[in-house]
């Protein structure tokens, strides 16, 4: 234990840890983020396309023309899509049968909904 202090006293070592433990965490959030950008694709959605850290966020806040892009996407990819806010994936739909069944039928599974605030 004494030696472990010796190591406490060299500014090297520190330097050496914080470092080490701040490129561990980088890796642990890339990861992270990357992995989050194959939850559409696992379950067969399809998504426009997107961009790393940013997924589509860019591309629906320009000219803040968020319904247009919506529709655009809509006539694109089909009724029912998927996009992603930074790394967080969002699914879009515009097919009655499955939005009756989601907030009539089945409402009590889906009671957590994002809150959109503008």
């Amino acid at each position: 234990s004494r030696n472990f202090f010796i190591y406490l006293q060299n500014p090297f070592f520190l330097l050496k840890l914080i470092g080490s433990s701040f490129l561990g965490f980088s890796a642990l959030y890339i990861g992270k983020i990357w992995f989050s950008y194959k939850f559409f694709k696992k379950r067969g959605i399809k998504t426009p396309e997107y961009t790393f850290f940013y997924g589509n966020y860019l591309q629906l806040t320009k000219n803040n023309k968020y319904s247009e892009v919506l529709m655009k996407w809509t006539k694109q990819l089909g009724k029912t899509f998927g996009y992603y806010q930074g790394h967080l994936p969002i699914l879009v739909t515009s097919d009655l049968d499955m939005i009756q069944e989601v907030f009539v039928k089945q409402s009590k599974n889906f009671s957590a909904r994002k809150v959109i605030l503008f």
